[in-house]
């Protein structure tokens, strides 16, 4: 991104900038594949002495052997790589507030982020402004709206995960028996489609079906009021 437009900041800078009083501390824990863990007890020390933790985690978007993610960069595996899956274990053990921002062309599906992060935040691959988008839901000055395009699998095996498989172990109705689940995980997705976490809190009231009875080919129109009854400004995207 410096390459092609200098005067963007990253993360770092970003959060630098954004809280000019803080004390912000930086160690590099892990690189985006693999399993080493040679950083990690450098980046523990530093998440020792911290009040909250934020951590990077996912791949490298581009093209090539060089990247982890991107068109044409297939993985047999959805889970994060191991050297971040262990390091997110290893911190869990410091009992720090942490938010994870998770940075990929997919969906994160971690077992350790999912048991151990306070907040996710899902940045996908964001452009010039990512850093500043991201900096104003860390600290509060815009609440987020987004919401899960997809269903997120708990591992690889769930995939294809979507509510009407005809037959199967999906979370369809009629798979609702142990004989038709899986033996070491859960049927439903880690988070559904349209999953998302906002700073506030809303009602839905008056649902309201505009006619009773509907020809085949007809358009179905539902309408239903959204309160916000936060004490935030909030946007509903469901």
């Amino acid at each position: 991104m410096k390459k092609y437009f200098p005067k963007t900041n990253n993360l770092l800078e970003q959060i630098i900038l954004a809280c000019p009083e803080a004390e912000v501390t930086y160690s590099y824990g892990y690189v985006y594949a693999g399993n080493d863990t040679s950083k990690h007890e450098e980046a523990l020390a530093a998440a020792a002495a911290a009040d909250i933790v934020i951590l990077t985690l996912g791949g490298k978007h581009g093209w090539g052997t060089s990247a982890t993610t991107g068109e044409g960069v297939d993985s047999t595996n959805i889970q994060l790589p191991e050297c971040q899956e262990s390091f997110i274990k290893k911190l869990a053990g410091l009992n720090k507030s942490t938010v994870a921002i998770h940075f990929d062309g997919r969906p994160i599906s971690s077992d350790m982020a999912d048991r151990h992060i306070d907040a996710i935040i899902e940045a996908w691959n964001p452009g010039q402004y990512g850093a500043i988008a991201i900096t104003d839901v860390l600290f509060g000055d815009y609440n987020p709206a987004g919401r899960l395009p997809v269903s997120i699998a708990y591992n690889t095996g769930q995939i294809p995960i979507f509510y009407n498989h005809d037959n199967g172990s999906s979370y369809n109705v009629g798979t609702n028996s142990d004989l038709t689940g899986y033996v070491d995980c859960p049927r439903e997705p880690r988070y559904y489609f349209g999953h998302g976490l906002s700073y506030t809190s809303f009602a839905y009231s008056e649902l309201r079906i505009s006619q009773a009875a509907y020809h085949p080919d007809e358009k179905l129109k539902v309408s239903v009021d959204v309160t916000n009854t936060g004490d935030v400004f909030g946007e509903e995207n469901h």
